[in-house]
């Protein structure tokens, strides 16, 4: 079926923009969508709707076929590059994943907590409840009992940079964002500890939003530093740990030395297999101890999981539940 010259233009438009149209019809736009239907003024204002509402794009410069596309203000944004990158080169990623933390930031169900500065006083909160060390799910569940919705963004626009994840603050209440995604969960436990240590610490200074283009463990910077640092203590107890061996380690030689760390030190393993494997920059012995150590974990259904169980969907809108859905790829419920 045709689409209607309208449509097309606006299309164009977008893909300019860097959004490009099979990322708009699949994802953006709700299930059922007919671009046909825009030949009615009121359905092609609300496709202008949706995608500024989906997209935190400013309504207005949609409207204006003549304007230049612009983003939605999401406030006060500091980006920590660690490439040779632009900030704007990082804006597609923040506005859609911020647009994802604003909906769960308004449908959470338990207040924010005031968070201790320290990152050992969070960890001793956690072993308080039994558990053995600081892992995934520990710190998943306690970001959410503090408030924080802890979010994985998944679908973006063809050709967009994902930062490891962003920080940000919607109203009052901090969410986590994370768009880095492996298999493991010791390689997103480090980036949800840094990233509650920018709320934390209040980097934010109670508005706006952060992102991380790459969470460094070895970064000097000041708040990317204290960052590291308060994560350091909530997943180990101290401020900084390199756990290092004076000859390289077979796969099966750092599972054993992991797990017997773990034991000694209340250290999540995965945790200590990948600390060794980046101190070496041994990543495939790394990862084979990994899925040792971790042959069923899947991070992201754990944080699909405390979504489901955590947010008030019914409260969210039909077309922006439908759009959390599908940026975040769960399952339909």
């Amino acid at each position: 079926m045709k689409i209607p010259e309208r449509m097309e233009q606006l299309y164009r438009r977008l893909e300019a923009f860097g959004i490009d149209q099979q990322y708009v019809r699949s994802i953006v736009m709700p299930a059922g969508w007919r671009d046909s239907e825009t030949e009615n003024p009121a359905v092609y204002s609300q496709a202008l709707g949706l995608l500024a509402q989906n997209l935190n794009l400013n309504l207005r410069s949609l409207q204006n076929d003549a304007a230049p596309l612009e983003w939605q203000d999401c406030g006060p944004t500091r980006f920590k590059r660690s490439r040779a990158l632009s900030d704007d080169e990082l804006v597609t990623a923040k506005c859609i994943a911020v647009r994802a933390a604003q909906i769960a930031c308004q449908t959470t169900t338990s207040p924010p907590a005031m968070l201790p500065e320290s990152g050992a006083a969070i960890r001793n909160a956690i072993l308080r409840k039994g558990n053995p060390y600081v892992g995934f799910e520990a710190l998943l569940d306690h970001c959410w009992e503090s408030g924080i919705p802890v979010l994985h963004v998944a679908r973006f626009p063809a050709n967009t940079h994902k930062p490891d994840a962003l920080a940000v603050i919607f109203e009052g209440r901090p969410a986590i964002v994370i768009m880095k995604w492996h298999k493991y969960p010791a390689w997103l436990l480090f980036i949800m500890a840094h990233e509650l240590g920018h709320i934390a610490k209040n980097h934010l200074n109670g508005e706006g939003v952060l992102v991380d283009d790459k969470v460094d463990r070895d970064a000097s910077e000041d708040i990317e530093a204290e960052a590291n640092t308060f994560a350091a203590e909530l997943l180990t107890g101290k401020p900084d740990i390199r756990y290092q061996a004076s000859y390289n380690l077979t796969a099966q030689q750092l599972v054993e030395a992991a797990q017997k760390t773990s034991q000694r030190d209340g250290v999540d393993p995965g945790f200590v297999a990948l600390n060794y494997a980046n101190s070496k920059g041994h990543y495939a012995v790394g990862n084979l101890a990994l899925h040792q150590i971790e042959p069923n974990a899947d991070p992201v259904a754990a944080i699909h999981s405390r979504m489901t169980e955590q947010l008030d969907w019914e409260g969210i809108g039909r077309d922006s539940r439908q759009f959390l859905r599908r940026i975040t790829e769960m399952k339909a419920r």
